[in-house]
């Protein structure tokens, strides 16, 4: 009988050992279910209570041993959607560093223009620009770009851009920022081929740079095409429709009579320009040539440093451009009004490919009216030639020879004087 008693016990704790997990559980079913079993081993008198006690510790014990020691659960595995959901960089590894250098040596003729300060030669460091552009999110971009070329740093552009949708079709930028007016004026220093813009760009547009709000809008099959004209000297995505207000002072740096640098950048008074564009893009022929026409228009109220008074500012340009292969062409017309005196003004430019690398460029222009921010009567009659060649050393190199002659009639209280110049600039791009 003893034998019989040992072998119940044994096929009783064995079962609980097994259901341990069950007796672990406070209150359960199950757990009931075996405690009805050892209670009945109990009453037959093959278990005394202390040894049923006993049988449910150790069970319960030797469980939770074997749950310690077990692996852990297989994690489920994520959506395909979610493994392909790719985890956004911080915005501080979407930091984007780039540039350009322009040394230049150039040789002119003396003349008597009273603001100039140069003797008949020059080296000089053109521009030396450094951008920072940033990507916090998905739809916010930030920009800021710095000039170290002749003289002290210089902020050029600081602005952010937010996208009203993830194709970047509608977007707003707010900041110092480029005046999208016309074609070479939002056109980048590092892409233009002569030395400088036009007198049209630079007399009217200080800095060709102002600090506003402009809502653009680009057309999703106009956007590969924009880009691509930017592989080609062209002006970039400025939208195929723009509008915005500015503050109309534009954002260029006068030289005191004691030798500092003074901002006309400052809001003067409470009047903002506006500012509409519309561009359309064209790709022609079987190669896809690249091709750009547009018109823009300038409205508004400044106030003018050197007359110390306000001064309507209005303007209406037109511009067109066709990319060299192997011939192209550029030009631009501005009519209007500033600094109390009717503007009419003009420029056309011509581009011939001389092999791989090379380019032949010729281009002329006529500036009739007053200069933005230069006081009434100041007058100019001003024509300029410009003819160069530019050479890709090597796809960030450029080498640029150029010879410009330049007639300023008299006019108004401005004394006639020429301007002729002779200068070659090497180009780095990073």
């Amino acid at each position: 009988m003893s034998r019989f008693r040992g072998v119940l016990m044994s096929i009783a704790f064995m079962f609980a050992l097994q259901t341990g997990p069950l007796l672990a559980q406070q209150v359960s079913p199950d757990r009931a279910y075996v405690d009805a079993v050892l209670d009945g081993l109990v009453k037959a008198g093959v278990l005394s209570q202390q040894q049923a006690q006993q049988i449910r510790a150790d069970a319960v014990r030797a469980a939770e041993a074997a749950a310690a020691q077990a692996p852990e659960p297989a994690v489920a595995p994520a959506s395909a959607a979610a493994q392909r959901q790719p985890k956004r960089k911080p915005w501080y590894e979407t930091m984007k560093i780039s540039g350009y250098t322009q040394a230049r040596a150039a040789y002119f003729e003396d003349y008597p223009n009273p603001e100039a300060s140069k003797g008949s030669s020059d080296f000089a460091v053109a521009r030396a620009r450094t951008v920072f552009s940033f990507q916090p999110s998905d739809l916010t971009d930030a920009y800021f770009q710095l000039d170290f070329g002749r003289g002290e740093p210089t902020v050029k552009d600081a602005w952010v851009q937010r996208a009203l949708s993830a194709g970047r079709e509608w977007r707003w930028r707010l900041g110092q920022q480029k005046v999208p007016f016309g074609f070479e004026t939002p056109q980048s220093d590092n892409d233009r081929l002569p030395f400088e813009r036009t007198n049209l760009s630079t007399t009217l547009f200080p800095g060709n740079r102002d600090t506003g709000l402009v809502l653009y809008y680009t057309r999703p099959q106009d956007a590969a095409l924009f880009a691509s004209g930017r592989e080609v000297f062209g002006a970039g995505d400025f939208g195929n429709f723009a509008i915005g207000l500015f503050n109309g002072q534009g954002a260029a740096y006068r030289t005191l009579d004691t030798g500092a640098r003074v901002y006309d950048g400052a809001e003067t008074n409470s009047n903002k320009h506006l500012m509409v564009r519309f561009a359309k893009p064209f790709s022609l022929g079987a190669g896809g040539r690249y091709a750009e026409a547009g018109v823009s228009y300038w409205h508004g109220r400044y106030r003018s440093a050197k007359a110390d008074r306000e001064f309507d500012d209005r303007m209406l340009g037109l511009h067109a451009y066709l990319a060299p292969a192997p011939w192209g062409l550029q030009a631009e017309y501005f009519t209007g009004k500033t600094e109390g005196g009717d503007v009419d003004a003009w420029y056309g430019m011509g581009l011939l490919r001389a092999g791989r690398k090379g380019l032949v460029f010729a281009r002329y222009e006529d500036y009739e009216g007053p200069r933005k921010g230069k006081g009434v009567g100041n007058i100019f009659d001003r024509q300029r030639w410009c003819l160069g060649y530019a050479y890709d050393l090597d796809p960030r190199t450029r080498l640029t020879l150029e010879y410009d002659i330049e007639r300023v009639e008299a006019a108004g209280n401005q004394p006639a004087f020429h301007n002729d110049v002779l200068g070659v600039q090497l180009q780095a791009t990073y």
